[in-house]
Order: C-alpha cells, then sequence, then structure tokens
C-alpha cells in the first residue's frame, strides 16, 4: 500500500481573536481536526517543550508580555510529522491596588463616606465591590472613587483593573477583607 504523508497545512490550532492574549490568563490552545488522525502531538512555547498538555490541546499561562511563538508538531502512525506555528502579541496585565486613610476605615454611624484612592497602574477601567450589596459598576480609572455606606458592620472591599485589551490584574481583583467597619452602638436601658 502507499502511505502519503499528511499535508503541512492540515495541522492546525486555536489561537487567541486577534492573534492576542493576555499576561497571567490561561489560555487554550485547540488543536482542530486533521483529515488523517494524528497518533501524537508535540507543544512548544517559544522552543522549550511545554508541559501543560493533554496529547491534543494546550492549556497556557504566559507570565511576560510581548510576541510568543506557539508551534504545534502532529505525529503520525507512518512516522511523518506535520507542524503549524502561530506567533501571538501577550498583552500586559495591569496592577490592582488601592487604600483608604487608617482613620477612615471605621466608623460608629451611617451614612458614613469613603474616599478611597486608586493605586492601580495600566488600566483604563475599573470595577469595585464595595462589599455592602450594592452593585458594582464597570467605570472609567481615576485616582479616587467615593462610597457611601449606609448599613452597618465589616464590608470587604475588593477592586478589579482593566485595561485596554481587556486584561484584568493578575489575581483578577484584590481584596480587602473586613476592610471598612461601621461598628453602630445600641444603648441598653435597664428594665
Amino acid at each position: 500500500s502507499i502511505v502519503v504523508p499528511p499535508v503541512s497545512n492540515a495541522t492546525d490550532f486555536s489561537t487567541p481573536p486577534s492573534l492576542a492574549a493576555c499576561q497571567n490568563t490561561a489560555f487554550t490552545f485547540v488543536r482542530k481536526n486533521t483529515p488523517t488522525a494524528p497518533t501524537s502531538f508535540q507543544w512548544d512555547v517559544d522552543g522549550s517543550p511545554a508541559p501543560n498538555f493533554d496529547n491534543k490541546n494546550l492549556v497556557y499561562s504566559f507570565t511576560s508580555a510581548g510576541p510568543h511563538t506557539i508551534k504545534m508538531t502532529a505525529i503520525y502512525s507512518t512516522g511523518c510529522k506535520s507542524t503549524k506555528t502561530n506567533t501571538i502579541t501577550v498583552n500586559r496585565a495591569p496592577l490592582a491596588n488601592f487604600d483608604v486613610a487608617l482613620a477612615d476605615r471605621s466608623s460608629c454611624k451611617t451614612p458614613f463616606t469613603v474616599n478611597f484612592t486608586d493605586l492601580s497602574r495600566g488600566n483604563t477601567q475599573r470595577k469595585f465591590d464595595y462589599g455592602d450589596g450594592t452593585p458594582s459598576v464597570l467605570e472609567p480609572s481615576s485616582n479616587s472613587a467615593t462610597h457611601t455606606y449606609t448599613k452597618a458592620g465589616n464590608h470587604t472591599v475588593s477592586l478589579i483593573a482593566i485595561n485596554q485589551f481587556g486584561c484584568s490584574d493578575t489575581t483578577d481583583n484584590l481584596t480587602y477583607k473586613d476592610y471598612i467597619k461601621i461598628q453602630v452602638p445600641t444603648l441598653l436601658v435597664p428594665p
């Protein structure tokens, strides 16, 4: 019988839209079906074998921004190999961070207005969760934010910073547990 080696363009895999991805965010490169089923695969990232693949697909998180080369090699039972290489751009992730002056983190009455300092870098949008049940709203970045608490209790605050590429901060949110404390005293009247 005559064995025809696979055509090199038969090997293909999915890439991020516009060949761009986000730093520190896992992306799955999925092999596309080929006319002849390969017996195994090898994935390389920037010239080194990729350790995290299931013999078909690659899950990879890029820790550095910039161009990265992904290569998939399909190996067939005949010993023939077929490769596909793509270069993708990995966009830098923003860094979320915020602060509130120590004196402004607690109160004994409501309403209590808190001024947040947004220390995030590399972002164009942000989303605060003030921890009191009010909806989080995606808004343009600025150096400050103000929120008025109307309920007593301990409030856990988080912030998501997002850049122009849609990449979010490396932890997806920065959380401060029980960051804002509002303890309204209760007057006990003896019977």
